[in-house]
Formats: C-alpha cells, structure tokens, sequence
C-alpha cells in the first residue's frame, strides 16, 4: 500500500521508536531478495536490511529510488511482515502511471533502494500495552497490507487478545496473500483469530464467503458474542470507506478507542 496520500497523526513516541533512535532517522541500503504478485495488483517485495530493526505492526517505511540522472522519488509503504523475521517486507500496489511502484516492478533480486523508519507512532499495535483488549481489523483493498503485519504478529505470537478481522475486495484475485488470508478465516474460533473477507464486485459461485460492501450486519456477525466496549479498532482503506464503516461501527455501539488511516 503507497501511503503518500494517507493522513496520520502521531502520539509520544513510543518503546520501538525509542530502540531504534538512531535507525530510524538515518536512511540505510536495503537489498530485495525476492518480490512476487500477491494478487491482481499488488506485489509483495522482501528486503534484507544492512542495519535490521525493530518495529510494531502498523508501521511504515519511506523508500527512495534514484534515477540514473540523479532524479530522486520517496514514497512511504506499510510493513507488511511480523515483526522478528530475518526480511522486512511490503505490499505495494503497482500503478500503471506510478512513478516508483513502475520502477519496483522492474526491480531484480540483487537491485537495492534506500529505506528509512520505522515510522509512525499511531497506527500501530503493540500487545505489550493493549491490557488484554480485543482487536477489531477491518481494511478495503490495499488498506489491508499494515493490518496483514498485525495478523501475522498475533498468529505469531499464539495467544494474547483475541483479534476480529473483516476485509474487503473486489474479487478474489485482488485479495492480497489469498491463501494465507483464507487460511486464517478457516481457523478454528478457540485459535483467537477470526477473519472474515467479503468480495464487492465479482464472486465464483462457490466462493463460501461473503459478498457486497461490508455493512453493519456483516460487523456484527463478525463480533457476535463479543464485547464492543472492549475492543481496540484500526480501519485502514479509502476514505469514503473508513467513513462508511466508522458510521457502522457507531451504530453498534462502538465510538471510541478507534485508530484509521486513510487514503484517496
């Protein structure tokens, strides 16, 4: 997900920040050991950094190119991976006319950029100061990739708050990480995980999931049995979605401890 657009505030800097003070504001090389669609079109890029840090899911990094007549270009991109793995990775959405992610498509393994974080300090999950709440995920497109990052964490990590998470897509083939997403939707309720993904615009007709925009009614199927007054909510995705579910989310009852990002 390109992040350029998206607007975020930040809050006190938080432990991650405070570990890696001096990673995050120096600009280091980072060297792409592999990259592969993960849906129509987003592509999954994992980096091997020449100084590894730490961060929280929900987190971001700027990326620099340099053309070969010096020109530069910075976009930022949600971390996509767990935290504690030996590669960082992104998903970043290939545009026909974008100037950097047209660039990262032709990237070899081998090719490097310049990285810079991680950054952001609000939009982030941290499971050592959430006081056993719950966790609501609901992201629209590529609005799902820093939401992916705290899935992984949380499977990861095998235990802790339970985590509710609703996405949606066009179709199937822009689901990013399919298998991986639809394998986590089939886990059992006592794993702790429950996601759910619904598809807007084109279904096969054995797809088992749900279909049309996500609404109130799927949200509250989602949380069913589940106590609203604790959780703790990220919306990521565009922003006349963000406002559609943040209404529905009103609806049911939950108003505060609610995190979004958005873009478009």
């Amino acid at each position: 997900m390109e992040r350029a657009e998206i607007q975020f505030r930040y809050i006190a800097p938080n432990k991650v920040q405070n570990r890696n003070a001096t990673t995050m504001n120096r600009w280091q090389e980072a060297k792409l050991i592999e990259s592969s669609y993960t849906s129509r079109m987003m592509k999954s890029f994992k980096f091997e950094l020449e100084r590894p840090f730490d961060f929280l899911p929900g987190q971001f990094c700027d990326i620099k190119l340099t053309s070969a007549d010096g020109v530069e270009a910075t976009r930022s991109y949600s971390i996509a991976s767990a935290p504690g793995g030996k590669l960082i990775e992104f998903g970043i959405q290939i545009l026909e006319d974008g100037e950097v992610s047209g660039h990262m498509d032709k990237m070899e393994p081998g090719d490097t950029v310049q990285l810079l974080g991680p950054l952001g300090g609000y939009f982030v999950w941290d499971p050592d100061l959430s006081g056993g709440r719950e966790i609501l995920l609901i992201g629209g497109g590529s609005g799902i990739v820093p939401l992916v990052s705290m899935i992984r964490h949380r499977v990861r990590l095998g235990q802790g708050s339970k985590l509710y998470a609703l996405f949606s897509v066009r179709s199937l083939q822009d689901l990013a990480w399919r298998d991986e997403i639809v394998g986590y939707s089939l886990l059992e309720h006592d794993a702790g995980v429950r996601v759910a993904v619904t598809l807007s615009r084109e279904w096969e007709d054995d797809w088992g999931g749900d279909v049309g925009r996500i609404d109130t009614e799927k949200i509250e199927r989602l949380l069913k049995d589940v106590n609203v007054s604790n959780l703790d909510t990220y919306i990521c995705g565009r922003s006349e979605f963000v406002e559609s579910v943040g209404s529905s989310l009103k609806s049911i009852g939950v108003k505060e401890a609610i995190r979004t990002e958005r873009f478009g």
